[in-house]
């Protein structure tokens, strides 16, 4: 049996080409179908405490609003704490009056299912520090929800993030 060295180059190139050409496809379908997002702007969440240790956080709801900066996969930004739904009232907080919190956290771009977050702060809160950890769903350019885990009052519940929203827009008028 002889070889035929002919056959075996065409079909290298044959293989070759198909290759270059699927690449060229998925490149294609991922820049035209699978647009990344773009989590830059100004969000305002929300985070609801459900499971806490210091029971007058039960229920409680507090307002952020944070400037995102979105590179890569790496996400970056600061904000402040603007309302407070909880035992004490309804608190929309103004000045310096508002705790700090500075943000970080990655991106999870999915193909076939919703793309996922993980973002940390650090609060800069009036009586001491506190770190968080959220794990969010990003449903759109526009809304993301998910879990959160403090170390205030090391509570535990669900959190949601509008983007281009005013407080307003979310609470209603005062």
């Amino acid at each position: 049996m002889k070889i035929k060295f002919g056959n075996i180059r065409d079909e290298v190139i044959s293989n070759t080409i198909s290759g270059v050409i699927l690449a060229l496809i998925f490149v294609l379908v991922n820049d035209f179908f699978f647009n990344p997002p773009n989590l830059n702007g100004r969000w305002i969440f929300k985070s609801t405490y459900e499971d806490t240790n210091y029971s007058n956080f039960e229920n409680m709801e507090v307002y952020y609003s944070v400037s995102l900066q979105h590179i890569n996969d790496e996400i970056i930004g600061f904000g402040e704490m603007i309302y407070e739904n909880s035992n004490n009232g309804k608190i929309e907080y103004i000045g310096d009056n508002r705790s700090q919190i500075e943000v970080s956290g990655h991106l999870k771009n999915n193909y076939f299912k919703k793309d996922t977050l993980v973002l940390s702060y650090t609060e800069d809160g009036h009586k001491r520090t506190s770190s968080t950890f959220q794990n969010l769903i990003r449903f759109d350019d526009a809304y993301m929800s998910g879990n959160f885990d403090t170390t205030i009052a090391d509570s535990k519940g669900s959190t949601e993030w509008w983007k281009n929203k005013s407080l307003r827009d979310i609470i209603g008028p005062k």
